[in-house]
């Protein structure tokens, strides 16, 4: 998975799924497996957008090292069609992304991206992987 620690976002690309399983996944591991709350969802004839709430979560120790004291995750899933096909079905290229954020006793309580750990980056591969895994072992709906 790509990586950012500076600005706290990581990311990865799942290529060519259909729109229905990318709808049905997300519903299935990010709402219902890892209890994130859908904030925003928009769909085009050639895109789907998913943006769930900010979930908080626990600090883990190297980030309670660094001072954070509050720390905050969001899922973005992006999806561009990427050609159409000869039996009239719509492949996507879909874009994964988590944001991290958090606190420190000293900032006032301001949410300010943070430096993913590497626990941290466990956590949201795991979630990935979950996610992707979906992809690779169902049978693609159209």
């Amino acid at each position: 998975m790509q990586q950012t620690a500076r600005d706290g976002t990581m990311k990865e690309t799942i290529r060519r799924v259909t729109p229905s399983d990318i709808k049905s996944y997300t519903d299935k591991i990010i709402v219902n497996e890892y209890q994130f709350r859908m904030n925003r969802t928009e769909e085009t004839n050639s895109s789907l957008y998913f943006e769930t709430y900010w979930k908080t979560l626990e600090p883990n120790t190297a980030e309670q090292e660094a001072g954070i004291s509050d720390v905050r995750l969001r899922i973005k899933i992006r999806s561009q069609k990427l050609r159409r096909g000869m039996d009239e079905f719509t492949v996507h290229n879909l874009n994964f992304t988590a944001e991290l954020q958090g606190t420190t006793d000293n900032n006032t309580g301001s949410w300010n991206n943070i430096r993913i750990t590497p626990e941290r980056e466990e956590f949201i591969d795991a979630i990935f992987d979950d996610y992707e895994t979906e992809f690779k072992a169902g049978v693609m709906e159209y």
